[in-house]
Formats: C-alpha cells, structure tokens, sequence
C-alpha cells in the first residue's frame, strides 16, 4: 500500500518526504488548495498542501480504507481494511491486525495480542463504510 506520492511545485527545487498517511482522495483537494480553488464538498481527501510546511505532531490520526479484490481471482475472499500511520486491520475470513512501524514486511499478525487495537480499528473501518454507504444514497 506504500506508494510515493511526488508533486513538483513550480518554483520550488527543494525536496521533501512528508512521512505521514496520505491517499490518492488527497490529490484533488491538494491541487484545488494549490490553485486556490475550493474543492466539491463532497470530496472525501484532505490537502496535504499544509504538511509541507508545518510540524506534524499536531495533526489527527488518520484512518485509510483499503481493499483489494485480487484474492477474487482465486475463488478467495476480498480483503477489506484499514490503515493508520502505525497499524493496518485486515477484515477478511480471519481478520488480521499488523504494527507497520514494527513489522513492515506484515508477517506477525497481532490480533490475538492487541484485540483492543484490532476493536478500534473495526469500528474505524465500520465507520469509513457506513459514511461511504450513506454518500452514496445521497
């Protein structure tokens, strides 16, 4: 799921890794901010125009959906998840709960150890697909 993600800003020739989550729902609020332009209110992404400039001890934690339906292929289940700036929780026949910072290769699943976590990032994901469901019927 980790993907660079560059903008080359004209007039600009210094270089910056902003290590925090990010998606592609952040490039069109993030060129609308660029070009001063408001975004569709009903655009999901934040601009990450701000995370160029400013410290990021203050910003929210942050929770990404992700899927993937390649399994499908396989007469397997899809895989339906969430993403945080430490964790991922994968929602799938036998869930799956990963430290990203610890474990970034994702071979210790930590479900059975951190059923707290797993809990809250659930209702994360719970979350994330009830406000999408609820867009969509708008």
């Amino acid at each position: 799921i980790r993907i660079p993600l560059i903008f080359k800003l004209p007039g600009q020739d210094k270089a910056a890794r902003i290590p925090l989550l990010a998606g592609l729902v952040d490039v069109m609020p993030t060129i609308c901010s660029l070009l001063g332009v408001t975004p569709p209110p009903e655009i999901q992404g934040r601009s990450l125009e701000a995370d160029w400039t400013q410290a990021h001890s203050d910003r929210a934690e942050r929770y990404m959906y992700c899927e993937s339906f390649y399994p499908t292929f396989y007469d397997a289940n899809p895989l339906v998840g969430v993403v945080s700036d430490q964790f991922k929780f994968i929602q799938t026949t036998r869930a799956e709960l990963y430290d990203l910072v610890d474990d970034p290769a994702e071979s210790h699943n930590l479900l059975e150890t951190e059923g707290d976590i797993a809990d809250m990032m659930e209702d994360e994901l719970d979350a994330i697909l009830d406000q999408s469901l609820r867009d969509i019927s708008h």
